[in-house]
């Protein structure tokens, strides 16, 4: 899937995301190819290099594609931070090959980009959890103060949350807990959190969504490595939705959504929305919407 996201094959990248997002959430085991009837998103091309695997250990196709100069390439470009595949080909046909090469040549991206490229090696890096402890606490420390004396809750999600041992990065979620308006709260926190010098460079301008959510995305930094740091402002009634979409993992999003549109719902970070009525069910909580699904609580740990 990542080989064809690099090459810009949006429709197999797609194709390929959805059955592997379908075998992960396959609750039994696959331990030969007819295993794979019934999975959602596993279609014949899945199957027959499912069964070349079973029956060498090997698959041509994906082996063929990993020896390809050119794919590898735009695999390494696409990895620095902002560059998608469109960019990393217009790269290629320059005769940029690799990030080493493309630090000679930083000016031909974006402001973004050439932050994503001076960070590189952080970025990919994951960061011990220990780390992540110490973003998520500091994060809460200081908005905390900063918009005393409201309440406001301030979580750390995504694998933090799940209690993995590392972290690709640190997703925050704020709310307030009163019921006035969220719209506002995200750059003034944002420029206070510079100033305190935990908040290093941004990658992307403050984005207001129609739903009333604001997000941020740059760098954090408090240790000798720079990482990559998402803060989310969500209105209370949202919070909920917001909290259980941003803690994951992908394969448990994909399980409830697809028992919400069973229901005759679709289900987002935003809400439950009844299919073609548009009305939301008002949850303000992780346990409300598990209930109102008829399904089992699941702690993120």
């Amino acid at each position: 899937m990542k080989i064809y996201q690099a090459k810009g094959d949006r429709g197999r990248a797609i194709g390929y995301g959805k059955g592997i997002s379908g075998i992960k959430a396959h609750p039994g085991a696959i331990i030969e190819p007819k295993d794979l009837d019934g999975i959602p998103g596993v279609g014949k091309a899945i199957k027959d290099k499912t069964a070349e695997w079973f029956d060498s250990g090997t698959i041509r196709k994906l082996d063929c594609l990993q020896k390809d100069g050119k794919t590898m390439a735009l695999e390494e470009l696409t990895g620095v931070w902002g560059v998608g595949p469109q960019t990393a080909l217009k790269l290629y046909s320059q005769d940029i090959k690799s990030v080493k090469e493309l630090r000679k040549y930083a000016e031909l991206l974006t402001n973004a980009q050439q932050i994503g490229l001076k960070h590189y090696d952080d970025f990919l890096e994951r960061m011990p959890r220990s780390e992540a402890q110490t973003i998520s606490i500091m994060m809460q420390k200081e908005t905390k103060k900063f918009f005393s004396p409201a309440e406001v809750v301030v979580e750390a999600c995504g694998s933090f949350r799940r209690g993995k041992d590392n972290c690709g990065d640190v997703d925050v979620l704020i709310t307030r807990k009163d019921d006035k308006p969220v719209a506002g709260m995200l750059n003034p926190l944002i420029e206070h959190l510079e100033k305190k010098g935990l908040l290093k460079e941004r990658l992307s301008a403050t984005k207001v969504t129609k739903e009333g959510s604001e997000m941020y995305m740059g760098v954090c930094k408090v240790s000798t490595k720079s990482r990559r740091i998402d803060i989310k402002v969500y209105p209370k009634d949202q919070y909920g939705y917001a909290l259980l979409y941003f803690t994951g993992s992908a394969q448990h999003n994909i399980k409830m959504r697809n028992v919400a549109e069973q229901k005759g719902y679709t289900l987002s970070d935003h809400g439950l929305v009844k299919i073609n009525s548009g009305q939301t069910v008002p949850c303000e909580t992780e346990e409300e919407i598990f209930k109102f699904l008829g399904m089992d609580f699941k702690t993120p740990l």
